[in-house]
This record gives structure tokens, C-alpha cells and sequence, in this order.
């Protein structure tokens, strides 16, 4: 029994995102978070921002901007 290419390179897609996914760097993904929250907070998406901020302290919980930001 032989998958059809198309799935095939549906499958090879998905493995490629779920690999590239995974190697973005810690201190990456922490800028990430904060710029979306900084985002969020100056357009008065204030949940959006709390979920944010909560992220970078979930990478880093002695990151003093971030328990800053949520303190406003």
C-alpha cells in the first residue's frame, strides 16, 4: 500500500513546521511575547496583553519588565 504524493508532501510539510517550530531560542521567543504585549497594551487589549506578559514569565520568571507591565 503506497501514500499518494500529495500526502506525502502534505506530511513533509507538517514535519518541517513542527521542526522549525521547536528551534526557536528561548530569548526569542521571550522578545516575541513582550512585543505582542506591548502591542496588546497600547491598543487597550488589556487580557491579551496579561496572556502575553504571563508568557514571558513562563520563560523567564524573574523578568522584571514583564512583572512590571502586569502590574499596570
Amino acid at each position: 500500500m503506497s501514500i499518494p504524493s500529495r500526502w506525502q508532501t502534505a506530511i513533509a510539510l507538517l514535519c518541517a513546521c513542527m521542526i522549525l517550530g521547536c528551534t526557536q531560542s528561548p530569548e526569542s521567543k521571550k522578545a516575541t511575547h513582550l512585543e505582542r504585549g506591548h502591542t496588546y497594551f497600547e491598543n487597550g487589549q488589556y487580557q491579551e496583553a496579561v496572556i502575553e506578559f504571563k508568557n514571558v514569565l513562563q520563560i523567564d520568571p524573574k523578568h522584571t519588565e514583564a512583572h512590571y507591565r502586569l502590574a499596570l
